[in-house]
């Protein structure tokens, strides 16, 4: 800390350790709900659910996920986030199996997590990557969706 304070970066906490990490008692699969998976997939929650969580931005490449959703027509999709991009993916999406949840955070982003069968990342760019990390510790499986084993994944739900 004194080092980076020295070069003019301040505000770091003393010791100098910043931590980095997800906290597994809020991000875990005993906050599943029906509740939420009901809101998240439109009202059928029996469906397999894809999640994307995150700016709505047009480098997020969201708008990929939409030719997913025609291959596998049973499935549902859940937007969670805003951003610039919102009114250009809402008009895409209209009439498909995409839910727009707007922003959510503390209990209602956990129960949207442990609610979701697949967290889907369509950006082939990121950072830190917090989203894989909270999705991991709710026993989500998270994929690209160039991903072959995702897809033979979801080959499978929508025979069922």
């Amino acid at each position: 800390a004194a080092e980076l304070t020295a070069k003019g970066v301040y505000g770091l906490p003393t010791g100098g350790r910043v931590a980095q990490g997800i906290d597994t008692a809020r991000f875990h699969p005993k906050f599943r709900s029906e509740e939420m998976r009901a809101k998240l997939t439109g009202g059928h929650s029996e469906a397999p659910l894809l999640l994307y969580v995150g700016r709505l931005a047009r480098e997020k490449r969201i708008q990929d996920l939409k030719p997913l959703l025609a291959r596998f027509p049973g499935a549902r999709l859940a937007l969670v986030g805003t951003g610039p991009h919102e009114g250009e993916l809402k008009e895409l999406f209209q009439g498909s199996n995409c839910v727009f949840t707007g922003q959510l955070s503390g209990q209602e982003l956990s129960a949207a997590f442990a609610s979701a069968g697949v967290i889907v990342i369509p950006s082939d760019s990121g950072t830190l990557g917090f989203v894989v990390l909270e999705a991991m510790a709710c026993i989500l499986m998270a994929t690209s969706i160039s991903s072959k084993p995702f897809f033979s994944y979801l080959m499978k739900l929508n025979k069922k």
